[in-house]
């Protein structure tokens, strides 16, 4: 992989607000360390973008100078998959926080991946439903970093699988190309379910951007057995 350079963060300044450039080692330290502080990385450059077009833009230019990316969301896993391992250039999804809308007759949400997962259930709760998805990390993990781990959490036995109930995904694939394949179908047998690529694979085929996720009717009563 090539170096950064000054040229790479001036090309960066021309598309991004001064606020979605980090460069200080100090602030950087937080992303450059995994939650349990395990591992470790270098990186001197976090980018925040707040668009899928400015997610683009990046990776087309990382795409053509070669230069190591690896995207993070709320930085909650336990495994590192989220930290640089050397000095690549660290793309933070947490400004894409638009909530599109949630369709009462479909169940289905649809939202960008930078979404808090905790956010989500406190807006969802107010019609009846919530994400079939909940985690210790509720309260800082991120949606698309949720879809790029395919988290299990708690409610796994009740509702199945994550994938089971993502619909549909914008992704920007690794050259700068935005695939669309967003859908509220429950069933689709028009071609391959590409989206299924894409959930799970840690953020190596591409940046998932944004989601439509199946919601369920939130339980009036909870009883836990120890």
């Amino acid at each position: 992989f090539e170096k950064l350079s000054q040229s790479d963060i001036s090309y960066f300044s021309s598309i991004l607000q001064p606020h979605e450039i980090i460069t200080d080692p100090k602030e950087l330290d937080q992303f450059n360390t995994d939650w349990k502080k395990n591992y470790k990385g270098n990186s001197s450059l976090l980018l925040r973008p707040n668009t899928t077009e400015k997610i683009s833009k990046i990776m087309k230019h990382c795409y053509d100078r070669n230069l190591a990316v690896v995207p993070q969301g709320g930085n909650t896993g336990l495994v590192g998959g989220s930290t640089p391992i050397f000095d690549e250039v660290i793309l933070s999804t947490s400004n894409l926080k638009k909530v599109y809308g949630f369709n009462p007759y479909t169940s289905v949400l649809t939202c960008e991946a930078g979404c808090v997962l905790e956010d989500l259930n406190n807006m969802l709760a107010k019609e009846g439903y919530e994400v079939p998805l909940d985690l210790g990390a509720k309260g800082s993990c991120q949606i698309g970093g949720n879809i790029s781990t395919h988290a299990g959490g708690i409610h796994f036995i009740k509702h199945g699988p994550f994938r089971g109930n993502l619909l549909g995904l914008e992704v920007v694939l690794p050259n700068g190309d935005i695939l669309n394949l967003e859908s509220e179908v429950r069933k689709d047998n028009t071609g391959l379910d590409l989206k299924q690529l894409f959930i799970g694979s840690e953020g190596t085929l591409g940046i998932v951007t944004k989601a439509n996720i199946h919601c369920v009717k939130k339980d009036n009563y909870h009883r836990v057995l120890l």
